[in-house]
């Protein structure tokens, strides 16, 4: 996280939103998810959630279209799937 002025914090998060919307559909969402479930869950349970949300993401196009764009030094273009 980060502290800003109030005066400044709809500008940043319009900005931090708009970072969050190029990044794949699957991998956000999926964040989305983990963090949803696993606020109430403990630190352990929190952290196997995470875990396996993470192994999961291995199995899609989209992780293989991330890795190829990061290894040509592109930007990636996810079909969410």
């Amino acid at each position: 996280g980060e502290v800003v002025e109030p005066d400044d914090l709809m500008e940043r998060v319009y900005k931090k939103a708009k970072q969050i919307q190029g990044k794949g559909l699957i991998a956000v969402s999926t964040a989305k998810r983990v963090m949803n479930k696993g606020v109430d869950l403990s630190l352990d349970a929190a952290l196997e959630l995470e875990k396996q949300a993470f192994c999961s993401l291995f199995g899609t196009g989209d992780q293989d279209e991330g890795m190829a764009a990061f290894l040509a030094k592109r930007k990636a273009e996810f079909k969410g799937r």
